[in-house]
C-alpha cells in the first residue's frame, strides 16, 4: 500500500530513494491526510475532506529561451512576467505546509531566473517537504549553481 501512495505521490514507480523521501518528510498529519485524500479520490467525492499533498508554485512565470510551442516563451500566456516572492511562499506554506509532501517549484516558467529560489528552497525544506525543480540549464550563472553546492541543498 505504501508503495501504491508513493506512486501516487511523485507519479513514478516507486523507488528506495522515493521511498526513503516519503518516510524522512512522513508527519502523522501528512500521512493521515494522504491516505484520506487517496480515499476520496477513489470514492470520487465531490467535496472532499482533504487537502492537497502535492502543489505546484510557480517561482518565475518568465523565461529566457523563446521556443515556438510554448506560450511563456511567446507571451501568450495572458498573465504578467513576475517571480514569486518568499512573503507569497510562506502564506502558501502557513495553509498548506503541515500537508505537503513535495512542492514542484516550476510550472511554465525557468525557476532557476527568481534570484531567491535558494531561500524559497530552504523554507520549503525546513517545513519537512519535498522540493523538485525544472529547467532549461540554459541559465550562465555560476554563483546560482555554487549557491545550491554550497548550502547544501536538496533539489530532486
Amino acid at each position: 500500500m505504501l508503495r501504491s501512495l508513493l506512486h501516487r505521490l511523485v507519479g513514478v514507480r516507486a523507488s528506495r530513494r522515493h521511498l526513503k523521501a516519503l518516510m524522512q518528510y512522513s508527519t502523522p498529519a501528512k500521512l493521515a491526510n494522504l491516505m484520506l485524500c487517496e480515499e476520496e479520490k477513489r470514492l470520487c467525492i465531490a467535496a472532499p475532506k482533504s487537502m492537497p499533498y502535492s502543489c505546484e508554485i510557480d517561482a518565475a512565470n518568465v523565461c529566457n529561451l523563446r521556443c515556438s510551442y510554448c506560450p511563456t516563451g511567446l507571451g501568450k500566456e495572458g498573465r504578467s512576467k513576475s517571480l514569486i516572492s518568499l512573503e507569497q511562499v510562506e502564506r502558501i506554506l502557513d495553509e498548506l505546509g503541515r500537508f505537503l509532501y513535495i512542492v514542484h517549484l516550476f510550472n511554465w516558467g525557468e525557476s532557476l531566473l527568481n534570484p531567491r529560489l535558494s531561500q524559497i528552497v530552504r523554507l520549503v525544506h525546513s517545513k519537512k517537504i519535498y522540493t523538485s525543480i525544472s529547467s532549461n540549464f540554459n541559465i550562465r550563472k555560476k554563483e546560482l549553481f555554487e549557491r545550491f553546492i554550497r548550502e547544501n541543498l536538496q533539489v530532486k
